[in-house]
Parts: C-alpha cells; structure tokens; sequence
C-alpha cells in the first residue's frame, strides 16, 4: 500500500502548489485593486519611479502608487513627450528611443549601475481632443 501513495503525495503537492499561485493572484489583483485611486482622491499622486508630473496637467486616476496615472491638460501629446523627454536625462536616465504616432508615444531608456534599469513611459491619449492622457511607468531591473 505504501508504493501506491507516491502518486497521491504527488498530485498534492501540485494541488497544493497550484493553490499558492492562485493565492499569490488573488492577493495581487486585491492590491492593484485597492490601489485604485479617481478623482479628488488622485488629486495628489505622483507618477512612480521618482519622475515629476507633467507641469499643469490635474491627475484623474492614479494605479498602483503612480505607476499608471490619468492626466488632464490643455497641451498636446508632443509637448507631454518632450517633458518626459527631458525628464529622463534630469532623473540620470539614458534614453535609448522615443517613438511617436498620432495618439501614443513610448519612452525607453536605460541606467546602470550594481543593476543594469530599464525604464519605459508609455503616453497616450485616451480622448481625442479631450486633453486626457494615460501615463505609464514601467521599471525593469535585471542583474
């Protein structure tokens, strides 16, 4: 009977195992969702990583402690870039590429240091013509 049981300590353990990565999303979407931030109550967020917000621009949403943020502004996409643009070099950023459309554009740059960092800001409009935009911060750090 012992010999028969390997099997059965082995689809508990991926029972189990898968359990714990179920355990870990929920506990995830539990915090991006309480992270969650509109109107007077993103008022003050910042975006993430240390950039400053866009000059003038009023923040309408805010996700995950800046990270993602909606902004409200008279000025265009191109001169939002621009800033963002500048910022990177400001901040000791490398920027590696800035490629722009119509409605988005995405930032890409890089520092190293102990840890080689990659940064990625994505602007976008969410409104033509509105002056909505969604900012995007995004920080990778590898060995």
């Amino acid at each position: 009977m012992a010999g028969n049981t390997g099997w059965l300590w082995t689809v508990i353990g991926f029972l189990l195992a898968g359990c714990s990565v179920q355990s870990e999303q929920d506990e995830l979407t539990t915090e991006i969702a309480q992270s969650i931030r509109v109107g007077d109550e993103a008022a003050d967020a910042k975006p993430g990583y240390g950039f400053d917000l866009y000059p003038g621009a009023e923040v309408t949403s805010s996700l995950m402690d800046g990270m993602s943020l909606t902004i409200q502004t008279d000025d265009n996409l191109s001169e939002i870039v621009s800033f963002y643009e500048d910022q990177f070099l400001e901040k000791g950023w490398q920027l590696e590429s800035s490629e722009l459309n119509e409605r988005k554009a995405t930032l890409s740059g890089a520092r190293t240091g102990n840890q080689k960092e990659t940064m990625k800001i994505t602007v976008a409009e969410t409104q033509r013509g509105q002056g909505q935009y969604h900012l995007l911060f995004m920080k990778l750090i590898s060995d």
